[in-house]
């Protein structure tokens, strides 16, 4: 069973990132790409967001720990 688990581990985010690509190509003749961009990160920030609220904290932040996050916020994408 453990070895079922694992293949299917490994296909899920095989799976998601193969739709992934052609759903891309289509939303870029609608969108800009920072656009889109911005729209899946604010989507998965949202989604992380959630799972933070549901599960609770797990670990304490500190002031430098927040800066550096808000700093890679900010430039993460335009970097990249």
């Amino acid at each position: 069973m453990p070895r079922i688990a694992a293949y299917l581990a490994l296909a899920v985010p095989i799976l998601a990132w193969g739709l992934s690509f052609p759903s891309i190509k289509a939303a870029l003749t609608e969108f800009p790409p920072m656009t889109l961009a911005l729209g899946r990160f604010v989507l998965a920030g949202a989604v992380l967001g959630l799972f933070y609220a549901w599960k609770g904290p797990r670990t304490r932040f500190t002031r430098r720990d927040k800066g550096m996050l808000v700093l890679s916020v900010l430039t993460g994408i335009t970097l990249y």
